[in-house]
């Protein structure tokens, strides 16, 4: 016996692929346990090149070569793919209303999905390993639709953030008091201070990190200022993308002294973003004692303990071609965590092009603006270092590279140069380089980089002439090392849940060689987190060479760390062991955190640590609470000698804000000094002149997103939505998500823009947005007795005054349309391959107002056997329209520049566009008057249509009655109905009935704001 349907089981759900709601209002029926989804909206949400009719369907899924034909011949349904055909179980296909229902388990097969139905949330989830259209296009349009999928670069204008003259900065503060009590001994006081500074002076971002104690005074200091522009359009003709002075990292040559001090850089190019070469250094300040670790790719590479100073550096780190992302960890005292992100690009962008990129640098190394080691100052003008380094690509498969260095050390000046170039063919790129030192060469280096299978691969070789040379510290004084040859191998890649790199390095010297080697594995399963590094080196030394007289010396070690986290809100665990295998296997130290945090505002921790080669065992017990302006921190260290250390950190923020009544400046437990704020007010526009005046309203609940930092905020009954935290030196897109705003009737009209956020600043941001109208209407097509029956499926475009697609929408099963957020303008709509008999309206005029258009109906004859074509397509278009490529993830709501297509795509329900009404009911004929154009089409005499509001569906019988008296409290008529699913019995609360569908929508719409839900409009069935 055929599979028939029970209306009761017909419900509308939201088709999502991992969180992407891929279409809104898919119609299925529930039936013994399986789901029945109409073909032809499954067909259109995936985008598939599929053809649907009532007979079947034709097309093919991915690729040509993946046909698919569906037919029914004297009632027997058969699937023909790659040339072969298999019968259909007649259970598995119904024909109701004139639409193919498929089994949801075949359709899974025929595609290559897994469905999981989540009826009380009406839900349809799918996951799939195929490449189906609509997916490729939302990775192309950078949709995060995998947590591994990365954002593209900030495409909108960037917004000008001016600098000030001097601004009041952000403010990291932390004092720590140490009473100490050792065996036999005294009791010992010491006092410790960090601060951590970012603000405006002199019209440059300013950094000041502090570091000492009240005993001692300052143990470290470091100043660092920078204007960055990434328009690179300061000083005109030489447009400067960087000035800095200070405390830096200057750029050096290769095989050339590097320098690391105070000093200035001037640059087009941004330099703390840009190396050209292959190894550099990771350094920084931050508070003493936490532990830091640097990951590369994912993987850990390196770990320390900052040290007392509070710099902590890791030297000779790989780079690969193209963009290096490094992300540095530093684990709190209180069980928190803090991440830092460095970008440094080796090659060109492709925007390079053309273009001649410089750097130039004078530094005085190894010295600071503040200098607090040398006693006499007189000595300190006797080292300076300058750099020049440019760099040229013709196009992205040949670039060069030149540089000139000059040292001065005691009046004594040594001068290098450089040159080298890099060309890319068949995805592998070739680097050469020569250096030279007073004229005489020191060296050419050579490297070859790729990315095979997805990994990044770099061999290099570097054959020094017998110039280079130095002084080895582990032999006499009087004996010089010549470097001969040296290689290196550099690999990083992912697999599935882990990330491997691996360094290694070869230096052959003239008295022996040595070979180091790193390699990190880090990887996440089933909530555990883990990170292993190991560090294999082994030199041999050739003593005769040395002039030493003793036998070949030979020096191997090999050790690494493995650690180990898991988070189960409130508990977090963390497991560190170290480790030695050559020469000796052992256990090195084992440590263990555990932290339990009861509230958002306090944790407790607990440490312990053994270091097992000196039997020591250290035990640590802290606590942390956050007030309202500061963070206090009690701890208390005991180890195995009954030695006790009690410590008291306390750490504060001064942060500043731009409210309504002006700045104001504020104390409390957030980090603020490394990360900016974006202040953002959203407000109408009234008089649409893009600028906030006085009287204006401000909107509240819209959402505000900055695209590349993943970070967003809502504005409140001030209009403000505050972003914090952000990346700092990092463009990033501002986008609004549409009908986000309490009041759905506003549309962001303001331009494109993309910002820079800048550390311990504040961005302020106005937001212009218009109010919207909407245009409501049926399709009609006439049928050979005159009558005219509603039109499902038919693609219907609004068109502005100048013939662009603004937007489209797709029929419902009443014939009926509705676009929604239609910005002031004059509208025309047309209908997608098919000729316009008869509309009850030329146009339509939306104003400032908000104006709501409805009953704008359309009667189309029969199809037309030439297609309709966009202009540009082919030399016989006859359509009067353009496409505009209207990207949901976008501020302006404006057309941009149109592009040419052959035709419409297949159709897409959105959840903004779109308002799917299911028909429960079989369809009526609609006769239409064709007298005047105000008259518009009326339906069949006797028959009448009722609507009601699908307020919800609920398992909990105590949430449907809390609904249902909320409802009703607020004066609406409410019912429900009791539905008994596979999944178990559900309460559908309803409101109406409405004699309208215009009556229905326009209420769904009030109750949709008012509760923040998310009805639907659906036939009224009489109630018993």
């Amino acid at each position: 016996m055929a599979t028939t349907f029970d209306e009761d089981n017909y419900t509308l759900l939201d088709l999502k692929y991992k969180r992407q709601t891929i279409m809104a209002g898919l119609e299925t029926y529930i039936h013994q346990g399986s789901t029945y989804i109409v073909l032809i909206d499954l067909v259109s949400a995936l985008e598939l090149n599929i053809t649907v009719d009532i007979d079947g369907a034709t097309g093919f899924i991915n690729t040509q070569d993946q046909t698919f034909s569906l037919e029914n011949k004297q009632s027997q349904w058969s699937l023909t793919t790659h040339n072969e055909t298999s019968m259909i179980n007649a259970n598995d296909i119904v024909i109701h209303e004139g639409f193919i229902f498929v089994k949801d388990t075949l359709i899974e097969d025929w595609f290559g999905l897994t469905f999981e139905l989540k009826y009380a949330l009406l839900i349809l989830n799918f996951t799939t390993e195929s490449p189906l259209p609509v997916l490729q296009r939302m990775k192309r349009s950078n949709r995060k639709i995998r947590s591994v999928t990365t954002l593209g670069a900030a495409n909108n204008p960037l917004l000008e953030t001016p600098y000030a003259l001097l601004e009041l900065p952000a403010i990291d503060f932390r004092s720590s008091s140490i009473v100490s009590r050792r065996k036999d001994k005294d009791v010992d006081t010491l006092n410790f201070y960090t601060l951590i500074s970012h603000g405006d002076l002199g019209y440059m971002s300013t950094s000041l990190f502090l570091n000492g104690s009240h005993e001692e005074d300052l143990r470290n200091a470091s100043i660092r200022m920078d204007r960055f522009d990434h328009r690179k359009s300061m000083f005109g003709p030489l447009k400067l993308s960087q000035i800095s002075f200070g405390d830096l990292s200057h750029p050096s040559l290769a095989l050339a002294p590097s320098s690391s001090g105070r000093g200035i850089i001037i640059s087009n190019d941004i330099s703390t973003q840009q190396s050209s070469r292959n190894i550099t250094v990771i350094e920084g300040d931050f508070h003493p004692g936490q532990e830091v670790e640097l990951y590369f790719n994912n993987s850990l590479i390196g770990y320390q303990i900052v040290p007392e100073d509070g710099h902590y550096i890791f030297k000779d780190i790989v780079l690969f071609l193209g963009n290096n992302h490094f992300v540095l960890k530093f684990y709190g005292i209180n069980g928190t965590i803090e991440t830092k992100h460095r970008n440094i690009l080796v090659g060109s962008n492709p925007e390079d092009e053309k273009r001649l990129k410089y750097t130039l640098s004078i530094s005085q190394p190894n010295t600071d603006v503040i200098d607090l080691n040398k006693e006499d100052d007189s000595e300190e003008e006797e080292y300076t270092q300058s750099v020049i380094t440019t760099r040229y690509a013709f196009n992205r498969y040949l670039s060069f590279s030149a540089g000139y260095e000059v040292t001065e050390e005691y009046n004594e000046k040594t001068s290098y140069t450089s040159a080298g170039f890099q060309t890319a063919f068949f995805g592998t790129t070739l680097n050469a380089n020569t250096s030279h030192k007073e004229g005489q060469l020191l060296g050419s280096s050579f490297s070859i980089s790729a990315r095979p299978f997805g990994a990044h691969l770099r061999i290099g070789t570097t054959i020094y002439d017998e110039i280079y040379s130095f002084q080895d510290p582990n032999i006499p004084s009087s004996d010089t090392v010549i470097l001969e040859q040296d290689y290196s191998f550099a690999l990083s890649a992912r697999y599935k849940f882990t990330s491997y790199t691996f360094f290694g390095t070869r230096k052959d010297e003239s008295i022996g060689y040595k070979e180091d080697y790193k390699l990190g594995i880090s990887g996440h399963a089933f909530g555990l987190s883990w990170n292993n590094t190991n560090t294999y080196s082994f030199k041999k030394t050739d003593n005769n060479a040395s002039n030493t007289g003793d036998p070949d010396n030979e020096v191997e070690l090999l050790d690494g760390g493995l650690f180990f986290g898991r988070y189960i809100n409130p508990f977090s665990l963390r497991l560190n062991l170290g480790y030695e295998v050559i020469p000796e296997t052992q256990l090195k130290s084992v440590g263990l955190s555990f932290s339990f945090k009861p509230t958002a505002k306090a944790s407790i921790n607990t440490n312990i640590s053994h270091n097992v080669i000196d039997d020591t065992t250290n035990i640590e017990i802290s606590g942390s609470w956050k007030f309202k302006y500061a963070q206090i921190t009690p701890r208390i260290q005991y180890d195995h000698n009954d030695n006790i250390l009690a410590l008291v950190d306390i750490s504060t923020s001064l942060g500043k804000r731009n409210g309504r009544l002006g700045n104001y400046y504020n104390l409390d437990s957030k980090k603020r000094s490394s990360k900016g704020v974006i202040r953002a007010r959203l407000f109408d526009d009234f008089n649409n002149n893009k600028t906030y005046d006085e009287g204006e309203d401000l909107l509240s609940g819209g959402i505000i997103v900055a695209q590349q930092y993943r970070s967003n905020a809502t504005s409140d009954n001030s209009g403000i939505a505050w972003i914090e935290h952000t990346k700092s030196w990092v463009p990033t897109d501002i986008i609004y998500e549409p009908n986000t705003l309490n009041d759905t009737s506003m549309s962001y009209s303001g331009p494109d823009i993309a910002i820079v956020a800048r550390p311990g600043k504040v961005i302020n941001l106005d937001l212009p947005f218009t109010r919207t109208g909407d245009i409501d209407g049926t399709v009609y097509r006439p049928d050979d007795d005159t009558t005219n029956y509603p039109v499902r499926g038919a693609i219907v475009a609004a068109l502005n005054a100048a013939g662009e697609v603004i937007s489209r929408n797709r029929t419902d099963l009443d014939g009926y349309f509705s676009f929604t957020g239609l910005l002031p303008g004059h509208y025309h709509l047309v209908v997608q391959n098919e000729h316009i008999q008869y509309t009850s309206r030329l146009d339509a005029v939306i104003t400032s107002a908000g104006d709501f258009i409805d009953n704008y109906n359309i009667v189309i004859t029969e199809k037309k056997k030439q297609r309709i074509q966009f202009p540009g397509a082919s030399k016989n278009t006859t359509s009067p329209f353009k496409k505009t490529d209207i990207t949901p993830n976008t501020l302006n709501s404006k057309p941009s520049q149109p592009v040419t297509t052959a035709s419409f795509p297949l159709p897409k329900v959105s959840p903004v566009l779109v308002n799917p009404t299911p028909t429960l009911l079989p369809q009526e004929k609609v006769k239409l008057n064709s007298a005047p154009a105000k008259q518009t089409p009326t339906q069949k005499k006797g028959y009448s249509k009722q609507y009601a509001i699908k307020f919800g569906s609920f398992s909990n019988p105590k949430y449907a009655a809390e609904s249902i008296n909320k409802l009703k409290r607020s004066g609406k008529s409410v019912y429900k109905e009791m539905i008994t699913t596979p999944k178990g019995t559900f309460t559908r609360v309803l409101v109406g009935p409405f004699n309208s569908k215009q009556d229905a929508e326009s209420s769904k719409k009030d109750i949709d704001r008012q509760y923040k839900s998310k009805g639907l409009v659906v036939l009224y069935k009489k109630q018993p």
